[in-house]
């Protein structure tokens, strides 16, 4: 009998911790904001902000250029080179239409980056800033030459858009990674496709 009743007993414990820890959980939020905070600054680096400080500071020399200079730099739809096609990508001729592309990138690239590490994508992000930074310009350029633009092309805002694009991929992994939603990478990466050609 004593055997037995200890045996009761034991089980009715552990039974009463399980139901205890069930509900300790379910009353819990699936991510708190300190996760989120803890999750970037386990991920974030001073060499990512040095990268990406870069742009600003090339798109800066470069307006700096004689308007001779940046005159050469820039793609004529007429007379297209391999060169210009990257080049005029990274040309202002006004401090206004500088001014606008460099905050439009600080604003769309930090939040891309943060995202990007809060859904533990860092690697993924800089694979996209470099092929957007050192590729896109020429499929961007070709595009253009296909509609026989008049004149000449420059500006840094394609390839501002072609972050924006990335932002629903980045922002699909967060709900993936920290809040455990059911995110098909298949579908992320048409739904990023997609977003990119519209942009």
């Amino acid at each position: 009998y004593i055997l037995l009743r200890r045996q009761l007993i034991s089980v009715s414990r552990r039974s009463s911790g399980k139901y205890e820890d069930t509900g300790l959980r379910s009353s819990s939020p699936a991510v708190s904001q300190g996760d989120l905070w803890g999750a970037i600054r386990k991920e974030a680096q001073l060499l990512d902000l040095l990268v990406l400080a870069a742009m600003p500071a090339v798109l800066t020399l470069v307006y700096m250029f004689p308007p001779s200079a940046k005159l050469a730099l820039v793609l004529e739809y007429s007379k297209p080179t391999v060169l210009t096609a990257f080049t005029s990508h990274f040309v202002h001729f006004t401090p206004t239409h500088l001014f606008v592309n460099v905050v439009g990138y600080v604003l769309v690239v930090t939040l891309g980056y943060l995202l990007a590490l809060t859904g533990g994508r860092r690697r993924q992000f800089f694979t996209v800033f470099v092929t957007f930074v050192l590729v896109f310009p020429f499929g961007l350029s070709g595009l253009n030459l296909l509609w026989e633009w008049p004149g000449v092309g420059f500006g840094f805002s394609g390839v501002v858009m072609a972050f924006v694009g990335y932002l629903p991929l980045a922002l699909l992994s967060v709900l993936g990674n920290q809040f455990g939603l059911p995110v098909d990478q298949r579908q992320s990466n048409w739904l990023f496709l997609i977003v990119v050609t519209i942009a």
